[in-house]
């Protein structure tokens, strides 16, 4: 067993997928428009935007309200085997300048991939990052360059493309941000945390891709492509477009939790002073709702106002594991006498302690408890799925570190808990809570 976990759907996202109330949902999503879900709990909306990429016919972007939602869903997708890629937040005011590379590649490299026609199945996306406009297609070749295998390189010219993107030009790299040319090699040492990359070439034609220790400068694992992020000045201002302009017509939107969007959209708008190059939440949502063929918002309690194509869900919360973890397997055991259990261990040190605690919990008669099933996962936040009648069983997603108490809830503010509608949203205005009027300020 390795220490990566597994990337295939496991036991009980078949189950889900086949639940009669989720098929429903499917097949509104399938025939397009306005779609509403009411019911979640911890990652349950995860696991449903995953199952729904199967009845869409183009990408699903899963939109999140909070910027540090965005690792644990892509975690728990590429978990699922979903092709998924992040469209991240730029963490910076408007006209603030050298926002963080590897956020501006992401970002660019999800409008290059638009472009090309080649969007992964599921983009994540938190809402802030929606707010922010994407440089217009047309500088795009400015902003980011694309290197394959049998491009042609101009070593001069591409030596100039580095120098005003902010590279330094050096004899060996070993710091983010230098270039190295020395004959046929083009060393490469992006920034943002990637490894360094050797460009082989033949006269101008590139041969060859890979990466390269920079301690040893020995070649390592071979590339089909590198992504290299050039000039990032006015990644935010005038004349940025929203994301929507680019993405296809086909794209499914999934909204998590409408009212905590609210809240998260309308706390990054009270921060903007200067707000070119962001777009408020009532053009943003718009955006969505208009140049996409569904939205689907999912609510723990509430649903918008989308007439006779609403969905109730049956997920639930978790109970409360006690801090000590004898008991909280003794709370397990006596969860699994109702639900089937998956209990999703993020490392093999966790897979094998679980064994351990099961093992000795049941006195070693795990192996006869088959609605335990230890699972080497990573899962952000469990949730309960309730069977559709009497006469079936539910199950339980439940993550090892929840039974540890190893991490903290989120709770969501008391007057936000009965949620929000779209055509709330929409009505909200620049003056209204709290939000001040700026010179300029996008609608």
């Amino acid at each position: 067993m390795t220490d990566r976990p597994a990337s295939s759907r496991p036991w009980w996202f078949d189950r889900l997928t086949r639940d009669p109330r989720v098929e429903r949902l499917a097949t509104l999503v399938a025939e397009g428009g306005d779609v509403s879900a009411r019911g979640s709990a911890g990652s349950s909306t995860t696991a449903l935007a995953a199952t729904l990429t199967s009845h869409a016919p183009g990408p699903v972007l899963l939109v999140v309200p909070h910027l540090d939602d965005i690792d644990d869903a892509l975690d728990e997708l590429e978990g699922y085997g979903i092709d998924v890629a992040p469209f991240p937040a730029l963490e910076v005011m408007p006209g603030e300048r050298n926002p963080a590379v590897d956020l501006v590649a992401a970002r660019l490299s999800i409008v290059r991939r638009a472009i090309e026609g080649a969007l992964p199945r599921t983009i994540v996306a938190p809402f802030p990052a929606l707010m922010q406009g994407v440089p217009p297609i047309d500088t795009l070749t400015d902003r980011l360059r694309v290197i394959r295998e049998g491009d042609r390189v101009d070593p001069t010219e591409f030596a100039g493309w580095l120098d005003r993107a902010g590279w330094t030009r050096t004899d060996l790299v070993e710091n983010p941000g230098e270039f190295a040319i020395r004959g046929g090699l083009v060393d490469l040492f992006p920034p943002g945390g990637a490894m360094p990359v050797r460009l082989d070439l033949f006269g101008d034609e590139v041969e060859r891709l890979h990466e390269i220790d920079p301690r040893s400068q020995a070649s390592d694992r071979r590339l089909d492509e590198i992504e290299l992020v050039g000039d990032t000045e006015g990644m935010l201002g005038p004349g940025t477009v929203p994301l929507m302009d680019v993405l296809p017509k086909t794209t499914t939107v999934v909204l998590t939790e409408l009212g905590e969007i609210v809240e998260q959209g309308r706390g990054y708008w009270e921060r903007v002073r200067d707000s070119g190059g962001v777009f408020g939440p009532p053009a943003t949502l718009a955006g969505l709702r208009t140049r996409t063929r569904c939205m689907l918002d999912v609510n723990e309690f509430s649903a918008s106002q989308v007439q006779d194509r609403v969905v109730s869900l049956p997920p639930a919360p978790l109970p409360a594991f006690p801090e000590e973890i004898g008991k909280g397997f003794d709370e397990l055991i006596e969860l699994a006498a109702d639900s089937d259990v998956a209990l999703a261990c993020a490392t093999t040190g966790e897979v094998e302690r679980a064994r351990e605690l099961l093992a000795h919990r049941t006195r070693g008669e795990e192996a006869d408890r088959p609605s335990i099933r230890i699972e080497h996962r990573f899962v952000h936040r469990g949730f309960q799925w309730i069977a559709d009648d009497d006469e079936s069983r539910g199950f339980a997603v439940v993550p090892f570190h929840e039974m540890l108490n190893r991490w903290g809830v989120r709770r969501r503010a008391a007057g936000r808990r009965g949620g929000a509608s779209r055509q709330d949203f929409l009505r909200f205005e620049p003056g209204d809570l709290g939000v001040p009027r700026a010179p300029g300020l996008a609608r």
